[in-house]
């Protein structure tokens, strides 16, 4: 289910039409269809899976002693209601490129119905995002996954304006777990804290993940403290690859994110998690949802230039320091972008 959310975040990002008909749309079909088939309806109607578990985390059982296995984890209930939400925005972005299977009708249908039944995320009575159907205690109450706060991120259902209740909770959830995990952890946890606005939060997640280790490391694998090599590899003995890949994508986050985006508009944040040390910088060529090219530069927390170059005409929203000006750009012009956005103080460490 995971990998299917990289599926459509490629299409998006690119608009590929050949990419979206010959392999996304036929992979996320097939996972969306299976979760369907996993999916057991409760005596209150709502849908459930089971087994069902938390990866790699555990709960303590009535017995006193770790289990992991139970119905309906936010982490699952959540990765799923993503994918059925992607795989109808790809069947309908395939219905406009070429017309998809009329059979199709029925399969909207069938996971419109499911999402409908599907159970939201919640607020545990600790103030955090739950993790577990019920209200259970943490066996590992500082445990490297947060697999729970997937609506954070990779997905976009919980943020700080469309959802603040959610996203308070999850910043309890990240506070609690601690700010030194392994090093992908922290990658994901510089993903999770930009995704929230939490600029100081990511910024201290990715100096911890950039903290040199000594050179007597231990080869064999290791749950302790992150960090990086001299060659700057991710330290999760002996190294982790998704540690680098993904603290590279949440300084992007830090940077811009696009996640507001519709079929026909892209919305831009600009710095949305800029820390205060990052008050003067520059980035060039990052890219946003609906094909969309971002270059940057500011001085002392305020924005000098915006340029955008879309792969097709675009009308594009762009918004920094709560201010937003709107660009129709088009295919391959790279645009000035002008207005109430330059000069804002961006900076929030």
């Amino acid at each position: 289910m995971w990998l299917c959310r990289h599926l459509w975040d490629h299409y998006d990002y690119s608009r590929d039409e050949t990419f979206l008909r010959d392999v996304a749309w036929p992979l996320v079909r097939d996972a969306a269809t299976f979760c369907l088939d996993w999916l057991a309806e409760r005596p209150d109607g709502t849908l459930a899976v089971a087994p069902s578990t938390s990866p790699e985390n555990h709960y303590v059982a009535p017995d006193g002693e770790p289990a992991a296995v139970s119905v309906s984890t936010t982490a699952d209930l959540a990765m799923i209601r993503d994918l059925l939400e992607r795989s109808l925005d790809l069947q309908a972005a395939l219905d406009r490129a070429e017309r998809a299977d009329k059979a199709d009708d029925a399969w909207r249908e069938r996971v419109t119905d499911a999402l409908n039944r599907l159970p939201a995320e919640r607020v545990g009575s600790d103030g955090r995002l739950a993790e577990w159907s019920t209200e259970l205690r943490d066996a590992e109450p500082k445990h490297r996954h947060m697999s729970h706060l997937f609506g954070v991120y990779p997905a976009e259902r919980i943020g700080p304006e469309s959802t603040p209740e959610l996203a308070a909770a999850a910043l309890r959830t990240l506070t609690a777990r601690g700010d030194y995990s392994t090093g992908w952890s922290l990658a994901w946890r510089v993903s999770l804290r930009a995704r929230l606005r939490d600029a100081v939060g990511a910024h201290t997640a990715l100096r911890a993940f950039l903290a040199p280790m000594p050179d007597d490391v231990p080869e064999s694998p290791a749950m302790g403290p992150g960090g990086v090599y001299r060659s700057l590899l991710c330290a999760h003995p002996p190294f982790q690859i998704d540690g680098n890949f993904g603290v590279t994508a949440g300084i992007a986050e830090m940077l811009v994110q696009s996640h507001d985006s519709s079929r026909e508009v892209t919305e831009l944040h600009l710095l949305p998690a800029l820390p205060e040390s990052w008050r003067t910088g520059a980035f060039t060529g990052l890219r946003a949802r609906g094909g969309v090219t971002v270059d940057t530069e500011w001085t002392d927390g305020a924005i000098d230039r915006i340029f955008v170059t879309p792969d097709t005409d675009r009308r594009i929203v762009v918004r920094a320091g709560g201010e937003r000006v709107t660009v129709d750009a088009r295919a391959g012009e790279r645009r000035a972008v002008e207005g109430a956005v330059l000069a804002n103080n961006v900076a929030r460490g």
